[in-house]
């Protein structure tokens, strides 16, 4: 029950975070008070936002039903311990993604500056804590390795969105700005196509690493 309780704390944190994080994002609001003026599609088309908040409504809901697990004894939804796994293999792919290749690489010695503000939240501490919360607090025993599958089903849709809006906006020749927000697609479609394979590999690492951890160090209390 303990872990429970736990997993239900975090879980009103992440969704306090994200909704937070979201203010900040589509008012540009910063920390220092200054205020930007980003336009809605600006903001939603990064799939750090989308997990983001995907992994916050998802934490909601899956607070409430564990909160109806302590009260009335109804059991943990299966389906919606699987979307919190998905939702939680999307902001790990985030975490690694900004900390490992987007900041060392396309920021360097500004490494930091992907931390700042809103992605404080989105890149580092609602990610941190949705790690935490599935390997150590959540679990079924019915769940298999077939679900380390479904992780991969958001960021594929989100590569196809991403590849649809880049090609869909070009004029002579070239990606119209703003529509290459990665520039993933800087060295053309080939090397798009080598980089999302390899994405989609380490997302598949991640999402079975997610699945090891939590059958692992998650012991069910007598």
């Amino acid at each position: 029950m303990k872990k429970i309780k736990l997993s239900i704390i975090f879980n009103f944190i992440i969704f306090g975070l994200m909704v937070i994080g979201s203010i900040m994002a589509f008012s540009g609001l910063r920390f220092d008070l200054t205020v930007d003026t980003p336009t809605f599609y600006s903001v939603i088309r990064y799939f750090t936002v989308q997990s983001n908040i995907f992994m916050g409504i998802i934490a909601l809901l899956f607070a409430i039903n564990e909160i109806l697990h302590i009260k009335r004894g109804i059991e943990i939804n299966k389906t919606l311990f699987i979307f919190k796994y998905i939702a939680t293999v999307c902001v790990a792919i985030t975490f690694f993604t900004v900390a490992l290749i987007l900041a060392p690489i396309f920021y360097g010695s500004r490494y930091f500056e992907l931390f700042y503000d809103e992605n404080l939240f989105f890149h580092f501490v609602i990610p941190v804590l949705s790690i935490i919360a599935f390997i150590l607090f959540e679990n079924r025993n019915d769940i298999t390795k077939k679900i380390t599958f479904t992780g991969l089903m958001p960021f594929s849709i989100y590569t196809v969105f991403y590849l649809i809006a880049a090609l869909t906006h070009m004029q002579d020749g070239k990606i119209m700005e703003g529509y290459d927000w990665y520039g993933f697609l800087y060295f053309g479609i080939p090397i798009f196509i080598v980089l999302s394979i390899v994405m989609v590999i380490l997302s598949y690492l991640i999402s079975f690493i997610l699945y090891f951890l939590n059958k692992k160090l998650y012991k069910t209390e007598e």
